[in-house]
């Protein structure tokens, strides 16, 4: 009986260890199945088969909800289709998954700035730095936020981190002088350039930049030099030109700088900033009939230009046009009625025109918004 009770009992574990290994192997098989499905994923992803790749990792998600690689995968599938949205809450779950992986937080700090929820990115990326804090790349975009928000003492603090890791980085060097200049500490955004420069001598932005900043300080020579080098590099800017115009006007270098602006011009035929740019330039040549022709196409672009109306309205008064500037000038001041210099250049013109007490009425004007403009500034609102 001893020997039929052994028999008997070892069928019976067998069932329950039986029982205990079908269990096993049916959870172990599904991780099995979510890492093959994984495994094709990635090589599809290789493959470029983005559709199928996304479908590989739906099921391997299915199959084990807390595979982090497989949300991370999808995550970076997403993105690469554009779903910003969907990659978002793939991070979402990647970060939740696992809150130590810096790549993590960066990548989803990198889908918010694709769907411009700057703060939430800028937080992102601060978890990143904590987790990994030599990460260059969380620096610099912190930085590049940061500078969106015009928050440029802190950008400054990341892009210096960041340079502080990778030294050779030429766009970091390029921002942090773009935020030095935007603290008006231009001595030191152009040594920014420099170095920057020095490490990538063919991105003309880098040039067009230094020159602004020493356009900044007056140093007028060695701005166009680098205006010069970005031409050579871009030399169908319309930017550029535009500056090295400005620039050469400032030195008094007026023929020049004429040069500057139709080429500005011939690129960019529609800026009205350009058209009046060179009106005055035109004016300084005393070529009042081709002044005039400029400031008409200033007008065009810009109908309601007070400015370029009283300008236009000058070149006529010069050229004795009188009437003519006389309208001129009654059309900037239907665009802006508070302009004091229109109107002392209507009262002007009507006093050549010996029509005194209208005359006398707009200088009259003139004085009085003057005097207003001088209480305003001496009183402002708090």
């Amino acid at each position: 009986s001893l020997n039929g009770l052994s028999k008997y009992s070892e069928p019976e574990k067998l069932v329950i260890s039986d029982v205990v290994i079908t269990a096993e192997s049916e959870e172990s098989s599904e991780l099995m199945i979510a890492d093959d499905y994984l495994k094709k994923a990635e090589s599809l992803i290789i493959e470029g088969q983005l559709q199928e790749a996304l479908n590989c990792l739906e099921k391997a998600i299915a199959a084990n909800y807390k595979l982090d690689q497989a949300w991370y995968k999808k995550a970076g599938v997403l993105v690469k289709l554009q779903r910003y949205q969907d990659g978002l809450f793939a991070y979402d779950q990647c970060v939740s998954l696992q809150p130590q992986k810096y790549e993590n937080w960066y990548n989803r700090g990198n889908i918010l700035v694709r769907l411009q929820r700057y703060a939430e990115a800028i937080e992102s990326y601060d978890q990143a730095i904590k987790i990994k804090p030599n990460d260059y790349e969380s620096w610099h975009n912190r930085g590049a936020l940061l500078r969106k928000f015009k928050r440029f003492d802190e950008a400054l603090e990341s892009y210096n981190k960041a340079l502080e890791i990778a030294p050779d980085k030429y766009e970091t060097r390029h921002n942090r002088g773009n935020v030095l200049a935007k603290l008006e500490r231009y001595e030191e955004a152009i040594a920014s350039y420099e170095q920057a420069i020095k490490l990538n001598p063919n991105k003309s932005e880098l040039w067009l930049n230094q020159a602004n900043a020493l356009s900044a300080l007056q140093r007028y020579q060695e701005a166009l030099q680098s205006l010069e080098k970005a031409l050579s590099l871009n030399p169908n800017n319309f930017e550029l030109f535009k500056i090295k115009g400005n620039i050469l006007g400032k030195l008094n270098q007026y023929s020049e700088a004429l040069d500057s602006y139709k080429k500005a011009i011939e690129i960019k035929p529609d800026s009205y900033e350009i058209c009046f740019e060179c009106g005055e330039i035109l004016v300084k040549l005393q070529q009042y009939s081709e002044a005039i022709a400029l400031y008409e196409q200033a007008i065009n672009l810009k109908p309601d230009s007070s400015e370029a109306w009283r300008c236009k309205g000058i070149c006529l008064e010069k050229l004795e046009q009188y009437p003519e500037a006389l309208v001129c000038y009654d059309a900037a001041l239907s665009c802006q009625s508070d302009d004091a210099e229109t109107w002392r250049y209507r009262g002007s013109l009507l006093s050549k025109l010996k029509q005194y007490p209208e005359a006398i009425s707009s200088l009259g004007k003139a004085i009085s918004i003057q005097k207003e403009l001088r209480i305003a500034k001496s009183h402002p609102v708090s």
